[in-house]
């Protein structure tokens, strides 16, 4: 049983980052980011992962996104 569950595991995961891997591609393709911008983005990416436990709000960083800071 637990060999399965960490296969299972392993699938899902690979399955994610697969996802994440497009989503990342699309992105950088029709968005025009400065290097220093990028920089400061994942900065605050990481600090933000580390504060909410990975737990991502989609609205929450709209609202972010639209407030201009």
């Amino acid at each position: 049983m637990p060999r399965r569950i960490a296969a299972a595991g392993k699938v899902i995961h690979f399955k994610l980052a697969v996802e994440v891997g497009a989503l990342t591609h699309m992105l950088a393709a029709i968005n025009e980011i400065d290097d220093e911008t990028l920089k400061k983005l994942r900065i605050m990416c990481v600090d933000e992962v580390k504060r909410i436990n990975g737990i991502i709000n989609f609205e929450k960083a709209v609202r972010y996104q639209r407030s201009g800071d």
